[in-house]
């Protein structure tokens, strides 16, 4: 017998023991791949791995700030999520009327009317939707998924202004909230592994998981902002009106 055909005939048997004391089988999947615990590569590769509260909730705010300094420091991974925005929003949803008019009691004719009026309108709309004025509803897709990929969270505001009639004769607008501003209150940090804690990085949630509010800190942050600098927004609710 060769010197290598003993070598692996030895090898082979000590992955057999090896598996026999970890109380598996060989060949048994993702043991002998993903899950493979003797080989050299992964013999140092030993991971637990909780729920998400404790994996990412906990190392949230050191994930999103790695995320930033990547993307201002480093080409690549700046290119990456543009490239990535651009593949994905382009140049943006474009608004399409098309009712059921047979449901609704119109002709063909009207409907068409009905339609090219109201894509006049919207288009109109998404001119100047922008709260800030700085950009339209396309630009406004583009920056929110950017945000997105960036964070991890995108927020959007949707405020009545009904004293600017000038450019739009329309109150509502769309209003980027930054995600950096989102944040929980002092009351509320360092309990983010809390069963019993109910915010989570500025997010309140129901009983059942779901997102019913948020916190957005509305003054500039200097690291010592305390629970009166943070309003309370909820997730439905009376209109935010503004002037």
């Amino acid at each position: 017998m060769s010197k290598r055909k003993k070598q692996f005939m030895k090898t082979a048997a000590g992955r057999h023991k090896a598996t026999q004391y970890s109380g598996s089988k060989t060949n048994s999947g993702y043991s002998n791949h993903g899950a493979n615990s003797f080989k050299s590569s992964a013999k140092g590769y030993q991971v637990n791995s909780q729920d998400a509260r404790h994996d990412i909730d906990a190392n949230f705010r050191m994930l999103r700030a790695r995320s930033v300094d990547l993307q201002q420091g480093t080409p690549i991974a700046a290119g990456a999520l543009k490239t990535n925005k651009t593949n994905v929003i382009g140049p943006g949803l474009r608004f399409k009327a098309n009712i059921r008019y047979e449901e609704l009691g119109l002709t063909f004719e009207e409907k068409n009317a009905w339609e090219r009026k109201t894509e006049r309108e919207f288009a109109m709309w998404a001119k100047h939707c922008d709260a800030r004025e700085q950009t339209d509803f396309y630009g406004i897709q583009a920056l929110v998924y950017y945000e997105k990929l960036l964070y991890g969270d995108s927020f959007v505001n949707l405020p009545l202004l009904f004293t600017r009639t000038d450019k739009n004769p329309y109150p509502l607008r769309l209003q980027i909230v930054e995600s950096i501003l989102v944040a929980s209150p002092p009351k509320y940090r360092g309990r983010e592994e809390d069963e019993n804690n109910d915010v989570i990085h500025g997010v309140k949630f129901n009983k059942y998981g779901a997102a019913v509010g948020f916190y957005v800190l509305n003054k500039l942050y200097n690291g010592f902002n305390d629970d009166h600098d943070y309003t309370y927004i909820p997730k439905y609710g009376t209109p935010n009106r503004a002037a």
